[in-house]
């Protein structure tokens, strides 16, 4: 982004034990180190810091360089980059700063959660491979809706708490939500961001997949807010969902399987929505 700044601070990110044991379970797996840093954004959002004490900080900074990745990374609270390249691999977790106040109280489950992302790619799970472009996030997403259903369950048998900060975000959504007039998400997709789409749909298709019996009240009242914003995501939505419960994305291939099938009920999507009056 052409009025970002990076520059380089002095911060030191430091892992609790049971993180710093899964990390070196990653890294003796995969054969590839694992990173983690914090952004941070100044009041306006035109200067970004990243940690000058994180070892793989040239990796992170090729891709706080790039526009694609940063107009993704900003509405993300973190995300696991798997950086190939000449000078090696690396699994990198970035965290977003901008939105700290969503997940301080919940940091070590944030990143428990990204090094989950890195853990099933030592494990060979595949992954979708990222693309700059219109649909940069479409690999995101993609990864996203199939690989959480592994993640929660390794964190739940890893004794970590993922639930307290996905229940808060789901609370913080759906109150975001309730002040929005019918059909406001809809309108917002149809003034041209295929990636609101995405994003939103890989959501809704999260929370179906994710919650089971933990909390109804708060599930109901995000899917009422959902359907009223969003309508016509809602066929897509069930589609994804089904399509992953069918499989045993624990196995290989399935979880391959899986995530074709969803790449291209989200393709289909951004299709049908740019062309609404094709049979």
């Amino acid at each position: 982004m052409e009025n970002v700044f990076l520059w380089l601070a002095l911060l030191t990110l430091s892992l609790p034990p049971a993180l710093d044991q899964w990390r070196a379970e990653i890294e003796s797996a995969g054969g590839v180190p694992v990173y983690v840093a914090e952004v941070e954004f100044s009041a306006d959002g035109g200067q970004m810091t990243l940690p000058d004490a994180t070892p793989a900080r040239p990796l992170f900074a090729q891709y706080l360089r790039q526009e694609d990745f940063v107009r993704q990374f900003v509405l993300m609270r973190g995300v696991l980059i798997h950086h190939q390249g000449p000078d090696g691999q690396a699994h990198l977790v970035l965290l977003n700063g901008a939105r700290r106040p969503e997940w301080g109280a919940h940091r070590d489950a944030l990143i428990a959660h990204e090094f989950g992302h890195a853990w099933l790619r030592a494990k060979g799970y595949p992954a979708p491979v990222f693309q700059p472009g219109p649909l940069a996030c479409l690999a995101i997403h993609t990864g996203d809706i199939v690989q959480h259903v592994l993640i929660r369950r390794e964190m739940e048998a890893r004794g970590i708490d993922h639930l307290a900060l996905w229940l808060a975000s789901l609370e913080a959504a759906t109150a975001g939500a309730a002040v929005l007039p019918d059909n406001e998400g809809m309108a917002k997709i149809r003034a041209g961001d295929p990636c609101l789409a995405l994003r939103q749909t890989a959501e809704w298709a999260d929370v179906r997949l994710g919650f089971a019996g933990s909390r109804p009240e708060i599930v109901e009242s995000y899917e009422v807010e959902m359907r009223r914003l969003f309508p016509d995501l809602e066929p897509a939505v069930s589609a994804i969902a089904e399509a992953v419960r069918s499989r045993k994305v624990e196995d290989h291939q399935q979880h391959l399987d899986a995530l074709r099938q969803v790449n291209a009920l989200l393709r289909r999507l951004v299709d049908d929505l740019a062309n609404p009056d094709s049979p």
